[in-house]
């Protein structure tokens, strides 16, 4: 029976560069679509918001949920031109 690997911090190499890879495949499949922009989101707190940027991606707004009992830090919200608008 195949069991799932879950890669840590100790396997850098192994899954060092995957996230960009990663996320250039979801940006080819959204074009494939037709899609000409994509939209993500970190917490401000959060360091993926620095990934994010490195892959292009612009901050476009925020919101910040403070309903008593569901409070959330900022939430970033970023794009990305991924194609041409026709």
């Amino acid at each position: 029976m195949m069991g799932i690997r879950l890669a840590t911090s100790t396997d850098w190499p192994f899954w060092h560069g995957m996230d960009a890879a990663l996320t250039a495949r979801w940006e080819a499949d959204m074009r494939a679509l037709g899609h000409g922009m994509a939209m993500t989101s970190t917490q401000a707190g959060e360091t993926a918001q620095h990934f994010w940027r490195k892959q292009g991606y612009r901050d476009a707004g925020g919101f910040a949920v403070d309903v008593p009992g569901y409070a959330q830090p900022l939430e970033l919200v970023m794009i990305k031109a991924i194609g041409v608008k026709s």
